[in-house]
């Protein structure tokens, strides 16, 4: 077994999963927050990570982590199983949207979604296979997105989404097609000269929200080291603050 990525309260092995730890990853999982702390879904889990760190924020919090790669599933299970909070998650290796047709009675009964999808579309595969499930937009495509919140979630959840700039357009024109509003909106830079935002954190909701919050959060300063934001995001997370 490879070595694991160790958090301040639990830790993350990732070898038989495509995609990998990431730092824009631990900004979503930081940044969301459970809007009554009960039910929450990770759709498209993968290594678990998101799913643990939502645990270790919502100690009352009811966990279901859905994957469809069966080695992701299986390492995420065991990411799980040695993780404080083993009691309060449970694991669905199955697509999300082939979830709804049996599963009526979990409709509209959660009140968090929170999704890490592919970054990448399936216009420059990978010759890892597992990479390209994980990465690609086949499966977890804005518009299954969309309609899987629609079924999963209560009308007064919210689902939060890290989505790549070259798909930004993409998700906000099928979140709202199907009828959500953007509460809120974190544009991620690496640093304070980056030209642009590499990707962004979404909140939306089935209520409309007037302002919208739109900010800006730059992973490292001007010298190069983590910035003030993300030591501060992140200090209940990671070992190095």
């Amino acid at each position: 077994m490879s070595k694991a990525f160790r958090f301040k309260q639990f830790e993350i092995y990732q070898d038989l999963c495509g995609m990998k730890i990431s730092s824009v990853a631990t900004v979503l999982g930081a940044l969301a927050e459970a809007s009554n702390n009960e039910r929450i879904l990770d759709i498209g889990t993968g290594t678990g990570l998101l799913t643990l760190m939502l645990a270790q924020k919502y100690p009352d919090a009811v966990l279901v982590a859905v994957e469809k790669d069966p080695d992701a599933a299986l390492q995420a299970r065991e990411n799980f199983e040695r993780s404080p909070w083993k009691g309060r998650i449970s694991l669905i290796q199955e697509d999300i949207l082939d979830l709804i047709p049996a599963n009526q009675s979990l409709k509209n009964t959660f009140d968090t979604i929170i999704c890490n999808p592919p970054f990448f579309s399936k216009q420059y595969p990978s010759p890892d296979e597992k990479r390209n499930l994980a990465r690609h937009t086949q499966f977890l495509t804005p518009q299954n997105l969309a309609l899987a919140g629609k079924f999963f979630l209560h009308n007064q959840g919210a689902f939060w989404i890290l989505v790549a700039l070259p798909f930004l357009e993409e998700v906000i024109a099928q979140f709202m097609k199907n009828g959500y509003f953007l509460s809120l909106r974190y544009d991620i830079a690496d640093n304070l000269h980056a030209p642009k935002a590499s990707c962004s954190v979404l909140q939306w909701s089935f209520v409309p929200s007037q302002p919208i919050k739109h900010e800006i959060f730059y992973l490292r300063d001007e010298k190069g080291n983590h910035s003030l934001q993300a030591r501060t995001l992140l200090k209940d997370y990671l070992i190095i603050f």
